[in-house]
């Protein structure tokens, strides 16, 4: 089967089996893709099991309530939104610590 056929198998799929197959292929993709190269620098690029849990129960989050994300039109507005966050927490700190 060529990838053009593929692509066009899973664009004819509903929108929830489109989710369902985006998150069993995420599940799965170390089983289709060989492992990241070497960057050079000693670093595998591999991340800890535990964090491996926790990104694929976000993507699950994320999949089956898509209306609690955010979505950002540029970078920079979500540059902004961090930056907004950033600041807030530094207000809330600096207001607790004593005089």
């Amino acid at each position: 089967m060529s990838l053009a056929e593929i692509e066009k198998q899973v664009l004819e799929l509903s929108e929830e089996e489109r989710r369902q197959f985006a998150a069993w292929f995420y599940q799965n993709e170390g089983k289709i893709l060989p492992p990241p190269l070497d960057d050079g620098e000693g670093e595998s690029g591999e991340i800890s099991e535990a964090m491996k849990a926790e990104l694929l129960l976000r993507k699950q989050e994320y999949f089956e309530h898509p209306e609690r994300f955010i979505r950002f039109e540029t970078d920079e507005e979500m540059r902004a939104w961090f930056e907004d966050i950033a600041r807030e927490g530094k207000a809330r700190i600096s207001s607790t610590r004593p005089v």
